[in-house]
This record gives C-alpha cells, structure tokens and sequence, in this order.
C-alpha cells in the first residue's frame, strides 16, 4: 500500500477500549471507568487515559454494550453526493424503505473518508456511498478486513454492488421529446463537465438526422443564478427550447424569462434534470428527468440486507413532461 493511501486509510480504523486500555497500561475496566467517571481511581490514572483517548481518537461506543457482536440494525449514508440538492429526495425514500425493513439510517453529510470516521465507531451493519467512488484499497478494508456489506450509489464500483443513473439515456430521451414538439434549436445549458448527459444530447439530434456543435452549449454555473444569467446567450442565439443540466438551472432560465414577459412553454420551452421541484404546486410545473429515487433506495437497501453477489446496474430516469415544454410555436 502507497504512503498516501496508507494515510487515507489508516485513520478510519477504530480504536477499540482494549486499545486505549493497553496504550494505558491498564485493565479495561479500569479504562472504561476513568472515561465514565466512575469507581475509584486516581486523578492521574483518569487525566493519563482521558489524554491518551483524545490524541488516539477513541470513540466511546454505546451502541456496542450488551450487543455482545449482533447486529444494530443500522445502515450508514456518507459521501460527497450527500450534499447535492437532488439528495433530499433519496435519502427521504432510503430512511423510509429502510424504516420498513426494521433498519434504521445514519447520515453523515461528508466526504466518504470523513464519513467513515463518524459512521465505523457506530457498528453499523451495512454502508451506502453516495456518488462518490471506492478505491482499491479502501474496497479491501471495508469488504475484506471488516465484511461490511457496501453499496455505491450514483457511480459504477468494480469491487462492490453499485446502482448508477444512466444519464445518457435519460437526456436522450428529453431531448428526443423536445424533438418531437417540433424543436430544432435546442440549447445545452449547464456545466461542461455533464459529459455523459452531452453525450445524450448529441446522441438525440443524431438519431432525428439532425446535425449539432458545441455550439449549442451555454456554459454557466449550475445554480438558478447560473440559469438566470444564461438568458442573453440564450435569445442571442435563436434557440426555442433548453436542455438544463439541472432543475436550478432550468428554474433560473425560467424566471428570466418571465421577467422579460415571455410565456413558458407557448415561447420557449425548458427541460431540466433532477426532479428536486416535484412537490412544488407553482405554475408552470418543470418538466424534467427525474432522478430514479424510489428505485434506487429499494435497490441499495434490499441488497445490503439480503445480497449475496455483486450487482452494477444502471437505471434510467423518469421523464416528467410538466407544463414547461410544448410545441414550438410557428
């Protein structure tokens, strides 16, 4: 193992009270006791395992008394795609399936290293990672030394099960929808990173004969300020409907054009990804691809619990037409 990863995985190794015990010189009892504050034992003994616990990073592990090594019942969430807006709706459905299946969730809203640091000292019994990749050797630790059952979400994952969105589909057939409305200046507005959604796109035009350049791309920050800002472009350039990379950015190009007193869809049509507005009762209703939430938490849970091969599927999302895509206008 390399000296960098050795240390991006060596601090998620929980210390265990018979470590801390031994780095003591101590029984475990009396380690446990000086944590508590109970029993008698010497103001030293207790400053000398206390100082000792803070610089090995010793968790205390309540969930662990009188389990004597059986399950929690807990199922751990981490990952840098824990923050992105379109979460909230998955991690609702991943609670409430795992509610069902007499689990319980522990989020923690960080990065996959950090998250471990918080979520391994809980026991929990399986591990779900959100868009975000596991290397060789953190797989190794986490499937092999520990036997922790993991899934990764929103990515593909050679060493472990993993349910990814199949992008390029999904935008393929937005796109092929504003197609058939009649649209044939469509615009890409979003960040250029968005390749595999790019790919869709481009893949759309191809299959209608219809011929497209990066042209057709308005590059902006994916925030309804980013859509907002990307209006001028927009008009400039005579398209009569959006693909936005994200609902934020399909909201932004949407009031902006409102503010100039253009009508969504009789003008313009926009078409964004995501599905975070879904639950909003505002006219129009986006449409949009909606990230296949349901479906994902169904998988991710059912086959921590009961899986016992590697699965790696790709699902595609649900086209919600809305309000806000319609015929171009003539």
């Amino acid at each position: 193992m390399s000296k960098r990863l050795r240390k991006e995985v060596n601090p998620i190794k929980q210390v265990l009270l018979k470590d801390l015990a031994q780095a003591a010189g101590v029984s475990e009892a009396t380690a446990s006791r000086a944590l508590s504050g109970s029993g008698r034992i010497s103001q030293e003994t207790r400053e000398r395992v206390r100082s000792l616990a803070e610089v090995m990073g010793y968790q205390a592990n309540p969930l662990a008394r009188g389990l004597a090594g059986g399950n929690t019942n807990l199922l751990g969430v981490c990952g840098s795609g824990v923050l992105k807006p379109f979460m909230h709706r998955l991690l609702s459905q991943l609670a409430s399936y795992a509610s069902s299946q007499g689990q319980k969730l522990v989020f923690a809203p960080l990065p996959l290293l950090e998250g471990l640091r918080v979520l391994l000292p809980l026991q929990i019994d399986g591990l779900i990672v959100c868009w975000e990749g596991l290397d060789e050797d953190l797989a190794a630790e986490l499937l092999e030394e520990r036997a922790l059952p993991t899934v990764v979400l929103g990515t593909r994952s050679e060493y472990c099960s993993s349910f990814d969105v199949d992008r390029e589909w999904g935008v393929k057939t937005g796109v092929a929808k504003l197609i058939e409305l009649g649209h044939r200046r469509i615009a890409f507005v979003g960040e250029s990173t968005a390749n595999d959604k790019w790919q869709g796109f481009v893949s759309a035009h191809t299959d209608a004969g219809l011929s497209v350049s990066q042209d057709a791309i308005i590059a902006c920050e994916g925030t309804p300020l980013g859509g907002f800002g990307a209006l001028d472009q927009f008009l400039s350039s005579g398209f009569t409907a959006a693909f936005a990379t994200n609902d934020e950015i399909a909201v932004g190009l949407l009031r902006a054009l409102e503010e100039k007193n253009f009508k969504v869809p009789e003008d313009y049509s926009i078409l964004g990804y995501d599905g975070i507005y879904l639950d909003q009762l505002g006219r129009p209703r986006l449409a949009t691809l909606a990230q296949p939430s349901g479906t994902l938490a169904k998988m991710a849970i059912n086959q921590l619990l009961d899986g016992t091969e590697q699965i790696n599927e790709s699902i595609p999302p649900e086209l919600i037409v809305g309000d806000s895509i319609g015929k171009m206008r003539d």
